[in-house]
């Protein structure tokens, strides 16, 4: 029996729209504040087009709409890469998502830096580690030498040795993955720093106020391991609270993604 009379209506018509809607609110707010809500706005603008030139029968405009839109699903993809690869990376990144009890890349990422950064204390070796979020346009990644690496251990710290070309700059992690290494990064401008911090942390510092992110530094004088998010530097951590600053601001209890960078300026060699 029809639950609604007149209408072909029922309860799983009724919970198939709730999810057609929460799936097309879940979209937006994905997209919102990002390029791709112009974009889509734009495809939703040719369609219009498109159904009203049929409307009047303009059969050649049509046809040329037509073959433009029948490539629509690649363009989409192509057009929201960024968003699209945010989006699955968080999904992978749920621990409650996680099979078999197995390891996120994200943690085994963790315990790489980890082991890399408790090495490079240990040895004095200087390393300005940075956490890009997973989409975005970054600019000082160009200043150095492009990679798309494992992040490994040994990887890291042979890049910071004395002996490597890379060591002074820093190492980009993007998407769990070392993007670029060598990059020369802004220093702050921040006149209430201490003149006893060296050209990493003030460039960590700097790169944390612009962007956002969260930049790992070991000193080449003393070993202290430093942390800099949001502006503010927190030195002398143990590897322990290393490990806890990381899981607390990784997708492990939480993930926010940042999509907004701006250009750095003041480029030097860190030292």
């Amino acid at each position: 029996m029809n639950p609604l009379g007149f209408l072909d209506f029922g309860l799983l018509d009724f919970l198939e729209t709730l999810i057609i809607a929460g799936a097309l609110v879940g979209v937006y707010r994905w997209i919102r504040g990002t390029y791709a809500i112009r974009a889509g706005v734009g495809i939703l603008f040719l369609l219009l087009i498109n159904f009203i030139i049929r409307l009047f029968g303009f059969t050649t405009i049509d046809f040329i709409l037509s073959a433009i839109l029948d490539v629509g699903i690649l363009a989409v993809f192509i057009i929201f890469q960024p968003e699209i690869r945010g989006l699955l990376y968080r999904i992978g990144q749920n621990p409650s998502i996680r099979l078999f009890g197995g390891k996120s890349s994200t943690e085994q990422v963790i315990d790489e830096v980890m082991n890399a950064v408790k090495h490079m204390s240990k040895e004095y070796i200087g390393a300005l580690i940075v956490f890009a979020p997973p989409s975005g346009a970054l600019n000082f990644d160009n200043t150095g030498t492009q990679l798309d690496s494992v992040v490994k251990q040994k990887l890291l710290v042979s890049i910071f040795r004395k002996e490597s070309p890379l060591h002074d700059g820093a190492v980009i992690i993007r998407n769990n993955r070392i993007t670029a290494a060598g990059c020369f990064l802004s220093l702050s401008e921040n006149p209430n720093l201490s003149k006893s911090l060296g050209t990493r942390h003030r460039a960590a510092i700097g790169m944390s106020e612009n962007n956002n992110m969260f930049v790992i530094v070991v000193s080449e004088e003393t070993g202290r391991i430093s942390v800099a998010q949001n502006g503010n530097l927190n030195s002398g951590l143990s590897i322990q609270r290393l490990r806890k600053e990381m899981e607390s601001s990784f997708s492990l209890t939480k993930f926010k993604e940042e999509v907004a960078f701006s250009a750095p300026q003041n480029e030097i060699n860190l030292k």
